[in-house]
């Protein structure tokens, strides 16, 4: 009878801490909208060299997405693989006039330059009532020289990027969370940096087109990806971008039940020509990434491998989404990427694995970047609280992700990038 009773409080102690803590073991909630005056939105992170990290939010006080008043970037770091971080503190802070275009700055998109250390950042600017489907809405990047301690004054880059687009293109915008460093292409001082960009004609629907810009000057010129008639992504929504180990652009798209795919193949690399396939939708191809009717971002990040089973290197391309038919059950698939994948976006959409689940509760966008430690650094919008959203991180095993089939592959220090191009 003892034992039983012991047994029941040791449960109800369980249930006890359970209902206290209700993010995934070994999480942190970076920016916590429950305890906050105003909410926090839009998860961005990226990995320095020697073990620090940068997370980035929105800090929203009109209360909603850019365009309607007052909102902040905000940043935390961290110096020890995210075991500790520092106070927040401001990225790119809006004046909060309602008529001004620098009212608020949102939705940040960011990078890191591997040589340098230097951090790149695009976001939207915008006045009150300059939405995402409004020509007013503007563009801009930030940067940092010092690993986000201290930052510059943000760039108005609106027109630049307009100019390299479709005349009937209204407005665009970064897919917030990443942007992509080339691996391989370095014209210049820089490796390439590539950008999804999300572009309307002032409709949904069809009106919508997912495009990449690049840059090989972090930041002070752009260029876009592919010719200018051709349409990457019709009809996509917010996209993300990423480089597949044979040099190609994979751009993927949110969409309702899964995720649109294209690659673009290089004909002249240093000019940056080259041609877009045909993009598919994941959920009508064979084992493809296929989930409820929610459309949420997500974050398509490519890392080095081992498999477990022979202990061979290969390239893993993890792609985080929620999965429910609302925004719930943030999870992360998982393929590895062959020279067969590169070459075909039906084929990159295909055979991708079961889903292996952050969390059940309510749940958004996320983002990952690749630890120095050889964790993936995973940030997303945790409603577990019933608020919208706390901002979480999650350091995450490879091994753990795809249920230990692959590992990281240790980096031996100093070691720097693969050859140009």
């Amino acid at each position: 009878m003892k034992r039983t009773l012991l047994s029941v409080l040791l449960a109800a102690l369980a249930l006890m801490r359970v209902a206290a803590q209700p993010f995934p073991d070994g999480s942190t909630v970076l920016f916590d909208t429950q305890s906050s005056p105003a909410p926090y939105r839009i998860p961005a992170i990226v990995a320095l060299p020697g073990g620090t990290l940068l997370a980035l939010s929105d800090y929203r006080p009109c209360g909603a997405d850019i365009g309607y008043g007052h909102v902040d970037i905000v940043g935390r770091r961290s110096d020890d693989n995210g075991r500790t971080w520092s106070d927040i503190f401001p990225v790119a802070a809006g004046d909060g006039r309602d008529d001004s275009d620098t009212c608020g700055y949102g939705d940040a998109a960011a990078v890191v330059d591997r040589k340098s250390g230097r951090i790149l950042v695009l976001c939207c600017t915008a006045r009150k009532g300059a939405t995402c489907w409004t020509a007013a809405q503007r563009g801009a990047i930030v940067r940092s020289a010092d690993g986000g301690r201290t930052w510059d004054k943000p760039v108005d880059i609106k027109d630049a990027v307009m100019r390299l687009l479709p005349a009937d293109r209204v407005n665009y915008f970064a897919g917030s969370g990443k942007l992509c460093q080339s691996r391989r292409v370095k014209v210049g001082r820089y490796y390439r940096v590539y950008a999804a960009i999300w572009t309307t004609n002032g409709r949904g629907g069809d009106g919508l087109t997912d495009y990449v810009i690049y840059t090989d000057d972090f930041g002070n010129t752009w260029h876009l990806l592919g010719a200018r008639d051709v349409r990457p992504v019709p009809g996509g929504d917010e996209p993300k971008v990423e480089e597949l180990p044979d040099g190609s652009v994979v751009l993927n798209g949110r969409k309702p039940h899964g995720r649109y795919y294209n690659i673009f193949r290089y004909t002249d690399v240093r000019r940056g020509t080259g041609n877009w396939g045909e993009a598919v939708a994941s959920d009508r191809c064979t084992g493809g990434i296929a989930y409820g009717r929610n459309s949420t971002n997500g974050e398509l990040l490519v890392v080095p491998a081992r498999r477990t089973a022979d202990n061979r290197r290969v390239r893993l391309a993890l792609q985080s989404v929620p999965t429910g038919d609302g925004r719930d059950s943030v999870s992360i698939y998982f393929k590895e990427v062959s020279a067969a994948d590169c070459a075909s976006p039906e084929r990159f959409a295909s055979h991708w694995s079961a889903p292996f689940l952050i969390t059940p509760a309510a749940s958004a966008y996320s983002t990952m970047a690749l630890q120095a430690d050889g964790r993936i650094a995973f940030f997303y919008e945790d409603g577990a609280r019933g608020v919208w959203y706390d901002m979480v991180y999650l350091p995450l095993a490879l091994e753990q992700i795809t249920r230990g089939a692959y590992r990281p592959v240790r980096r031996k220090a100093g070691k720097t990038a693969r050859a140009t191009r």
